[in-house]
């Protein structure tokens, strides 16, 4: 497929957005037919590899910098990041780089050449196994022509890549709650990314509140339900497998006990279609991954409805 045809195709497939669908963008990171996959909106546009300037004494999966779009950006090295390749500087200075935008920064990823968009309802996308998951950063397999997909978890690898610490703010301390941490109702987060779940257990559990994590959305759908009264808050992720945010939120909303719980969606897509979505189902707020400060304000608040 064209780099502009699936560029032009990015608009027109964005409007399944929202019903338990996600526009998948499959892509190669070698020369064998092992397909792995991106959410569609978190690529700004696909453009032939650039130059760029190495950075020294940098993590050997940053290739450098490339000035793009009037930024200066990282090139992150995919295939040799997952092991599928040596390193870019020792093998044919070729391929596409898919420019992506989450955590509101802008990131890219060398590839060898991407292959179509497609669309997939959530509940065709499975967990991954263990053993991969363990080996390589993904949050769901599906299939495609009967050849096995996997969805990357960038975000999770950027995180690696740059070093960044799993940790929360020396200022996000225990909430004073009038109240024994026993006598709450329990948070309900949500993410099918393992480091975001990582991050979530040790900001729920610095601020000293009850809490239970999930996968996806079915899980927590049916913790909540399993609950002798309203859960404090739910924290859900926007895009996961089997069931994502958007759905889980609206069966919250219309479909359940605790219609007015307070829910926060929490992405790390940048854009104004979630802003737009997340009114849509009737999220109370969208709060941003990793930022521990307004993940402990909208929990503060919602200790402060019980009152």
């Amino acid at each position: 497929m064209a780099q502009g045809e699936v560029a032009r195709n990015i608009e027109r497939l964005s409007r399944g957005l929202g019903s338990n669908q996600v526009e998948l963008l499959l892509f190669h990171l070698d020369d064998s037919a092992q397909l792995y996959a991106i959410n569609v909106f978190k690529v700004r546009e696909i453009m032939p590899l650039p130059a760029w300037s190495p950075v020294p004494r940098s993590d050997p999966r940053l290739v450098g910098l490339a000035h793009l779009r009037g930024e200066m950006i990282s090139l992150i090295d995919l295939p040799f990041a997952l092991g599928r390749t040596p390193p870019l500087t020792e093998r044919q200075r070729e391929g596409v780089i898919l420019l992506t935008e989450f955590f509101r920064h802008t990131h890219a990823f060398c590839i060898d050449r991407v292959e179509r968009i497609v669309y997939r309802a959530w509940d065709e996308i499975e967990p991954p196994p263990e053993a991969l998951s363990a080996e390589t950063p993904v949050t769901g397999v599906t299939r495609y022509e009967d050849r096995l997909v996997q969805i990357l978890d960038l975000e999770s690898l950027l995180m690696d890549i740059t070093g960044t610490e799993l940790t929360v703010e020396g200022s996000v301390t225990a909430l004073e709650t009038g109240r024994r941490r026993e006598a709450l109702p329990p948070v309900i987060a949500v993410d099918d990314s393992l480091s975001a779940r990582r991050f979530m257990e040790k900001l729920l559990d610095q601020l000293e509140v009850p809490f239970q994590i999930y996968e996806n959305g079915q899980q927590a759908l049916r913790a909540i339900r399993a609950l002798p009264d309203c859960p404090l808050a739910v924290i859900t992720d926007l895009e996961m497998p089997v069931m994502d945010g958007y759905s889980l939120i609206r069966q919250i909303r219309e479909h359940s006990s605790c219609p007015q719980v307070p829910i926060a969606a929490n992405s790390s897509i940048s854009g104004s279609f979630n802003d737009r979505l997340v009114a849509q189902v009737r999220a109370d707020t969208l709060i941003h991954k990793w930022d521990a400060r307004a993940l402990t304000d909208f929990i503060q608040q919602a200790i402060s409805r019980l009152d």
